[in-house]
Formats: structure tokens, C-alpha cells, sequence
């Protein structure tokens, strides 16, 4: 009894001594049988401040370089026990989410006009549409009184417009993969302005390539909004917020 107490004694003391080891080697072993994590991973841990790509799994630590060429390892155990984010799947499909807005001044929001009209048939994008929608709301108008208000009917705005014709663009881009949703969104109205989202998927994983198809989308859709009388919100800088000051003196 005394010979089986002293090794209870001592294992008790091994585990105390070695308990980070087992447990990593634990963790290690489910992270392995799990496939949770392999070799070339790009995987992303704020609390660690990893966000790069796996280059060595021992039994109790994976070593990550990030995308600034630091090399970051972690404990095994914390890849079970706390949450981490993988793009595996992302790079397996070959096909990386665009999901941006821009904030649009909500003043610049108005119904379209017979000028404005004139000018926006000549988008290509937006013929089916405007057809479509003229029918629709002729026939609409139509059957309810419209003479005395104009809010009694239906009209196009240009906000709506511009919306359409941004989920057109998007969908014709030869780089975006329709295999998945593609389509463009307003969110909640804010301080700063009515934010429309982008929202869809490029035709590939590759990080260069990405940036430079996200760019283009919307490098386009911020030079052509001013054709729908609409304008982008910004936060007037310090000479304009001067200037302001100035012209509300003049003004008094």
C-alpha cells in the first residue's frame, strides 16, 4: 500500500510538472486528427495577433508567419480551446468576398426627372430596366389619382436607379463569379449618409488580384455617380468647415 500510494504521489506530481506538455500533445493530437489545421492555412487569431499563413505544426505549438514576416507561435491548446478563423475553404473554392459600402449624401436623394431621364437612357446597363419600370408605374399611375399630388403614384428615384445600375455592373464584371450571390444593398441610414454595399464574389483567392478587382469596381461606381445627380458623403475637412464659417459671416 505504501509502494502503490507513493506512485499515485508521483504521478500526481508528473502531471503537475508536465501538464502543459500533455496537454499540448493532446491538442496537438486533435488538432491533427481533426484536420482542424494543415500546413500553408492562412489563418487569422486577434488575441495572438495572427493573421498570415501556418508554416510548422510541432506536437504542442504551430508556428504562423504573418504578412508582415513576423513569426508568431501558439499553443496547440489554445487552437481547441479558443476560437480562430480559417480562409482555408476560401482558398480551396478560389473565390474571395467583395463586401463594401460607400455612404451616400441623402440630401442629393430626389425623384427622377424628365432631364434626368434623358440622361440615364443612354446607360446601357439600365434600358431593360427603365422600360420595365415605365410600363410598370404608367400602368400604376393610371388607376389611382395622380393629378392632384404627386405622392398618390409611383416614381423612379435616383437613388434606386443608381442601385440597379451598380448590381448590373457588378454582375457583368468578367472577373465576379456568379456561381454565388452578387448584388448590391442599402443599410441603415447614419449620421454620415445612406450606405449602399457591394456585395458578391471574385473568380479568385489570390490576395493582388483580389485588391486590384475590388478597386476597379469601385473606382467606377464612385466617378460615374454623379450622372444620377447624387453625391458621396465626406466630412468636410478644415478649409471647408473655414470656408463655411466665412460664407455664414457673409451671409449675415
Amino acid at each position: 500500500m505504501y509502494f502503490i500510494s507513493s506512485l499515485g504521489i508521483m504521478a500526481s506530481v508528473l502531471m503537475i510538472v508536465f501538464k502543459d506538455t500533455i496537454v499540448g500533445l493532446t491538442a496537438g493530437w486533435q488538432l491533427s486528427m481533426n484536420k482542424m489545421i494543415r500546413l500553408g492555412d492562412w489563418i487569422e487569431m486577434p488575441a495572438y495577433g495572427v493573421d498570415g499563413n501556418v508554416t510548422d505544426i510541432s506536437l504542442t505549438t504551430v508556428y504562423v508567419k504573418n504578412w508582415d514576416n513576423r513569426i508568431v507561435t501558439i499553443p496547440a491548446y489554445d487552437l481547441i480551446s479558443k476560437s480562430f478563423q480559417s480562409w482555408r475553404e476560401m482558398q480551396k473554392v478560389g473565390a474571395r468576398r467583395i463586401k463594401r459600402s460607400f455612404f451616400i449624401d441623402m440630401q442629393s436623394i430626389k425623384f427622377v426627372d424628365e432631364q434626368l431621364m434623358k440622361k440615364l437612357q443612354k446607360f446601357e446597363l439600365l434600358k431593360e430596366y427603365i422600360d420595365r419600370k415605365e410600363k410598370e408605374i404608367a400602368d400604376y399611375n393610371s388607376k389611382h389619382n395622380t393629378q392632384d399630388t404627386m405622392y398618390n403614384g409611383r416614381y423612379l428615384t435616383n437613388i434606386g436607379m443608381f442601385r440597379i445600375y451598380c448590381q448590373q455592373y457588378v454582375k457583368t464584371r468578367t472577373f465576379v463569379n456568379n456561381n454565388f450571390s452578387a448584388f448590391v444593398r442599402q443599410l441603415e441610414p447614419t449620421p454620415e449618409g445612406l450606405p449602399l454595399e457591394v456585395y458578391c464574389f471574385t473568380n479568385t483567392a489570390d490576395w493582388l488580384v483580389y485588391e486590384s478587382y475590388q478597386a476597379d469596381i469601385f473606382d467606377h461606381l464612385l466617378s460615374v455617380i454623379g450622372e444620377f445627380d447624387l453625391n458621396i458623403f465626406q466630412n468636410p475637412s478644415g478649409r471647408d468647415l473655414k470656408n463655411i464659417n466665412l460664407q455664414s459671416k457673409l451671409n449675415k
